[in-house]
């Protein structure tokens, strides 16, 4: 069974159905009450929802970035004869997975009592341990979030965390580690590989926060 060929089918809508977090919930931690500045929250939340989506190497399809927001998926195996007894089918990684739609082998609809999803985004084949190999294999299925609202909250609040850091980021040089006025005291701040920020560019704890929903393939 070669890689399978993956397709979005009914892709998220663009702007809210896409972000981890609201201006909204970002600009309270920050304890703003203009709404001065809302663009510019809006697009780092999308740099940061963007950039947890690549940390927790979310399936691609073509050019389309990929998102936690929910989708319509589609995975299609092409049979190339090869012989092997394995009966899971590792899924584009995408998550959560919310249902699957349908599964199609050989051109036939398999009924639902044929298959499951176990956990690592793997589909099993219940009762025939080599029927994905013996034919073409389609699986439509749903995965992601209802967002922005169905985020785990403990995800959303290191969403917020690194939003707040860029953003407060913004009023300052970037090239800066640290400064000091005499007789005033000093300051250093985080950078990337630092104590608090990791090599991706996003905070350490928001690193941990998202392992849970970080594909286990390389």
């Amino acid at each position: 069974m070669s890689e399978p060929l993956f397709e979005v089918v009914t892709p998220a809508a663009a702007g809210a159905a896409r972000r981890l977090t609201t201006v909204e919930k970002v600009k309270a931690a920050l304890r703003i009450a203009d709404s001065a500045n809302d663009a510019l929250i809006t697009s780092i939340i999308d740099g940061v929802s963007a950039d947890c989506a690549r940390e927790a190497r979310l399936a691609r399809a073509g050019a389309t970035d990929p998102t936690f927001g929910r989708e319509t998926l589609r995975a299609t195996w092409a049979y190339r004869g090869s012989i092997c007894f394995r009966n899971l089918l590792v899924l584009p990684w995408r998550t959560p997975i919310v249902s699957v739609s349908s599964v199609v082998v050989g051109g036939y609809i398999l009924d639902p009592a044929g298959f499951r999803i176990v956990d690592g985004g793997m589909i099993q084949r219940v009762g025939d341990a080599c029927a994905w190999l013996r034919a073409d294999t389609v699986v439509e299925f749903i995965a992601g979030w209802d967002l922005p609202t169905g985020v785990p909250a403990g995800l959303e609040m290191r969403v917020i965390d690194q939003v707040k850091m860029q953003y407060l980021q913004t009023d300052r040089d970037q090239s800066l580690r640290s400064n000091s006025t005499d007789g005033l005291g000093s300051a250093t701040y985080a950078v990337i590989g630092g104590d608090s920020i990791g090599n991706s560019g996003l905070l350490k704890s928001l690193e941990s926060a998202l392992a849970p929903y970080t594909s286990w393939t390389v």
